[in-house]
């Protein structure tokens, strides 16, 4: 259906009213707050230290929320699976989007218990201090028996390692493997070496008076001397800070075992940042409307089908508020509410929604998208056994799954074109890259065949498919002139929209009456073709001329719309890449199996492993580069041909107070119209 109606709403009510009013609006979800103008005598309050208290509180519950989706990356791990066992409180909540629905009435009932989960989020941010202390000091100790672990032969003290009044001593790490250079200090030092595993403990007693040569020597050679002046001796430090280790590793074992009987609470935690996220948004309104010392103004779109429910609704609450409804201005930017079918909607969420929204008054493109986009899927992947797998597949996840609300429509898009392309295939004959030769091996293949019109590989066929795969990107565009010329219209823009549009639907009608007459070998068709191309070209021509009254300027128009032609046969042959990639498939699926069927023969019983290995790889890679590939040059289609034709996506799509939530759904009071 088109984008649907909408009524401007001006609500005049009493400052004591606003709350209870805008947490009405909030659950009916199909109201949108507007700015409302300057009015004299008024002002905008924007309750900062309100929004600022809340904002705070989104901060602390978007923390708990991460905290404990991190926790439980690390309770999966293999130190933890024991306790966690044991531990029944511990569970990932599954708890979001894709399978909760709720009333706002009901979501507003975990606003009591705000204070004990504002104290458990208290409880989860001393327990985050405590465990980032601990990582802290778990890693300076961890450093510090590092540099010690090659200390820990010596049997003295690290305090005792000192000068005496003669004799220098020097004990450190030498990092250099090549020791040769120490050979010469032999023969007026004590050396002693010993092998570490971050290179050689040295220690060198030396005469004051060769200290300098002997430290210069050794700091060529990448010496490192030893850092510590502790009472103890190393290995007994290592020791003791292993045991701090072990510590602090317990005490991180039990705060995250703590941790985990507080993951119940996450679905809590989850339903009050939504709940503050919509008060947020409520009081940012409040800074949209204008208000006086008693009294407030605000302004809001509805669907033009729920004037009359949002009315009752505001007037149950609120019996001395004035509500005034008008159709919107010319000057109005208007929201746009489109409201489809399922199947048509997951179209529009997955491809239309990437570019843009339908503006107000403007023929929504959704049904148009969902027809063409299945149509050149299965035609460009081609192969039904394909289709048949994204099918099933997309029909298993949504009978497992039961996405609710708008979710899952990247699934319903997919099994749709998965049926397409079953279709498609079954008429192409391609059957997971199936030759004929052996799809006619067994009776199901030779059933197939019955069905199959085209054959890819055949001469003629490929001359016949490549015409269809241009024919399909011609009404594609015809559709899209015809869109565009409906809109100007409605615009009051008649004759541009008839001469400038309806003049190429014309060529291209005429262009398939020419073409027809080609196979039928019909004058009286070819005829008929020629007269309604030469009269698109003539309405063509009278667009760019008519509205000028200068002749130099009526020529320049025409040449314009004439020049405007070589964009449009170049957007006809853009469709070729909807027949190259329709024999992409199934011709990698026949080289797949050419390169299997030979692995028997070459390496025989392992052959038939090997073959198997290629069968499974090789058909899963054709499928997800090709469905990748066709995904992506569909969408390009849509984008470029045929939005290009009439469809900006400058519009500003509905978004009614208390929908902009992140973990759940809010049920609304969004319906169709009733059509009368």
């Amino acid at each position: 259906m088109s984008v649907v109606s909408m009524r401007k709403l001006s609500v005049i009510g009493h400052k004591n009213d606003r709350r209870s009013i805008l947490r009405t609006i909030a659950s009916l979800g199909s109201v949108e707050i507007a700015q409302t103008g300057d009015m004299s005598n008024t002002y905008i309050n924007k309750h900062l230290g309100e929004q600022e208290e809340i904002s705070q509180k989104l901060a602390r519950l978007n923390f708990a929320i991460s905290f404990l989706q991190e926790s439980s990356k690390e309770l999966k791990k293999s130190e933890f699976s024991s306790d966690v066992k044991e531990n029944q409180a511990f569970r990932i909540s599954k708890f979001g989007k894709e399978n909760v629905v709720m009333s706002y009435e009901e979501l507003s009932n975990i606003s009591s218990d705000e204070y004990e989960i504002l104290a458990v989020i208290d409880k989860l941010s001393n327990i985050n201090d405590e465990l980032t202390d601990i990582k802290s000091k778990k890693s300076r100790i961890t450093n510090t028996i590092t540099q010690m672990r090659p200390y820990e032969s010596l049997d003295i003290k690290f305090c005792d390692i000192k000068d005496t009044k003669n004799c220098s001593f020097f004990v450190g790490v030498l990092e250099k493997e090549d020791l040769t250079a120490l050979s010469t200090l032999q023969s007026y030092c004590v050396v002693k070496t010993e092998i570490v595993e971050s290179g050689f403990l040295v220690c060198i007693i030396s005469h004051k008076d060769d200290s300098s040569t002997v430290l210069h020597l050794l700091q060529s050679n990448g010496f490192k001397r030893c850092p510590f002046t502790d009472a103890t001796l190393a290995k007994v430090k290592v020791a003791s800070l292993s045991d701090e280790l072990s510590a602090l590793e317990k005490r991180r074992h039990e705060l995250y075992l703590n941790v985990s009987e507080l993951f119940p609470r996450l679905k809590d935690f989850k339903l009050l940042y939504d709940y503050y996220k919509i008060e947020h948004e409520k009081i940012s309104i409040m800074g949209d409307g204008r208000e006086t010392k008693r009294a407030f103004i605000l302004d809001a779109w509805i669907p033009s089908h729920s004037e009359d429910l949002v009315f009752s609704a505001i007037m149950n609450v609120a019996p001395s508020t004035n509500c005034f409804f008008r159709d919107p201005l010319n000057d109005e930017r208007v929201p746009s509410l489109v409201m489809n079918s399922k199947l048509v909607r997951a179209f529009g969420d997955n491809i239309t929604a990437t570019f843009g929204t339908a503006e107000y008054g403007h023929i929504d493109p959704n049904p148009f998208v969902m027809f063409f986009y299945c149509l050149f899927f299965g035609f460009m992947f081609s192969d039904a056994g394909y289709g048949l797998i994204m099918t099933l597949a997309c029909s298993l996840f949504l009978l497992i799954k039961k996405p609710v609300k708008n979710s899952g429509g990247f699934f319903v898009m997919f099994g749709l074109c998965g049926v397409s392309t079953v279709v498609w295939g079954t008429l192409f004959g391609g059957w997971f890259g199936l030759t004929t030769e052996q799809l006619e091996a067994f009776g199901l293949g030779r059933a197939l065949l019955t069905l199959k019109i085209l054959d890819p590989m055949d001469g003629t066929d490929i001359l016949i498919m490549f015409g269809l795969a241009l024919g399909l990107g011609i009404v594609q565009l015809a559709t899209g002139f015809t869109l565009n010329g409906i809109n100007s219209i409605r615009q009051k823009k008649i004759t541009s929209g008839i001469l400038d549009n309806f003049s190429w639907v014309a060529i291209f009608l005429g262009g398939g009456f020419f073409a027809l007459s080609i196979l039928l070998n019909s004058s009286a068709i070819k005829t008929t073709g020629i007269v309604i191309i030469l009269i698109g070209v003539a309405m063509l021509l009278a667009g760019g001329a008519i509205g000028k009254k200068n002749p130099f300027a009526m020529l320049g128009g025409m040449f314009k719309n004439l020049y405007g032609a070589i964009n449009v046969f170049a957007d006809i042959l853009s469709y070729s890449r909807i027949f190259s990639l329709c024999l992409t498939a199934g011709i990698i699926g026949m080289v797949i199996n050419i390169i299997a069927g030979m692995m028997p023969t070459l390496l025989g019983f392992a052959g038939y492993i090997a073959a198997f290995v290629i069968y499974a790889v090789g058909h899963l890679f054709n499928f997800g580069i090709n469905a990748l590939g066709v995904y992506v040059h569909n969408s390009r289609l849509q984008y470029v041909e045929f939005f290009g034709k009439f469809f900006s996506g400058e519009g500003h799509a509905f978004s009614p107070l208390g929908r902009k939530t992140k973990y759940i759904y809010l049920s609304d009071s969004l319906t169709q119209p009733k059509t009368k």
